[in-house]
C-alpha cells in the first residue's frame, strides 16, 4: 500500500489464503478511496488510483473488490473521478477481471460468478457507465484486451467505450458466452442479455 496526498484511505483484508495471495495499493492524489477483501488460493488485486481533479470534488477515486474462490485475479487502473465496484463470488474458478477507466464521472460495475470467466473493461471520457454480470462456465480465462474487444474476439465479455455519457451492459448467465461491446461517440447506449450455451455477442457504435 502506498498513498500520496491527502484524504487517501486503504484497506486490505485477505482470508484463507494458502499461498500465493497478495495485494497492491497505490493511490496518489486527494481523496482517493480503495478496499480489498480476498479468500481462497492464489488470488492477486492490483489497485492504482491517481487524480488530477480539484480537492474539493467528492468523492475522487474510489474501487471496492471482494475475491472469494481460486485463482481470482484483478486489475483497477483509476485516473479522475471515477467508481468501479467488483465481486468475483463464492465457487469463482479462474475469474480475470480489469477495470480502467479514465476521465471524470466513470463508473464500472462487474460480477462473476463460475469457471474460467474474464472480463474487461475500458472507458476513456467523461460520465461512462460500464455494467458486467456473468454466471457460469467458460473455456478460456484469459483476459480480454482492447484489441479483441475491438475486433469483437473478446472471451468472456469485453466493454470498450470512448467519449462521454455511454452505457454498456453485458448480462449472461451459462456456459461459453462471449460478448464484446465498443462504443466510439457520445450519448450511446448499448446492452446485451444472454442466456444458454455457446452464445456469442458483438456491439459496435
Amino acid at each position: 500500500v502506498t498513498q500520496t496526498g491527502t484524504g487517501n484511505d486503504a484497506g486490505v483484508n485477505q482470508i484463507g489464503a494458502t499461498g500465493g495471495t497478495d495485494s497492491t495499493i497505490t493511490q496518489n492524489g486527494d481523496q482517493n478511496a480503495a478496499s480489498v477483501t480476498q479468500s481462497g488460493d492464489n488470488n492477486n488485486s492490483t489497485i492504482s488510483q491517481s487524480s488530477a481533479s480539484p480537492a474539493s470534488e467528492d468523492p475522487m477515486n474510489s474501487a471496492t473488490v471482494a475475491q472469494r474462490g481460486v485463482d481470482g485475479d484483478l486489475t483497477i487502473d483509476q485516473a479522475g473521478d471515477s467508481t468501479a465496484s467488483i465481486t468475483q463470488d463464492t465457487g469463482s474458478v479462474d475469474d480475470d477481471a480489469f477495470v480502467g477507466q479514465y476521465g471524470a464521472d466513470n463508473s464500472a460495475s462487474l460480477y462473476q460468478n463460475g469457471d474460467s470467466q474474464a472480463a474487461g473493461v475500458i472507458q476513456i471520457g467523461n460520465a461512462n457507465t460500464a455494467s458486467v454480470s456473468q454466471t457460469g462456465t467458460g473455456t478460456d480465462p484469459a483476459l480480454p484486451t482492447l484489441a479483441e474487444v475491438l475486433d469483437g474476439e473478446a472471451d468472456g465479455a469485453g466493454i470498450a467505450q470512448v467519449g462521454n455519457g455511454n452505457i454498456a451492459s453485458v448480462s449472461q448467465s451459462g456456459a461459453d458466452g462471449g460478448s464484446a461491446v465498443a462504443q466510439l461517440g457520445d450519448g450511446n447506449v448499448a446492452s446485451t442479455n444472454q442466456t444458454g450455451t455457446s452464445d456469442t455477442a458483438f456491439s459496435a457504435v
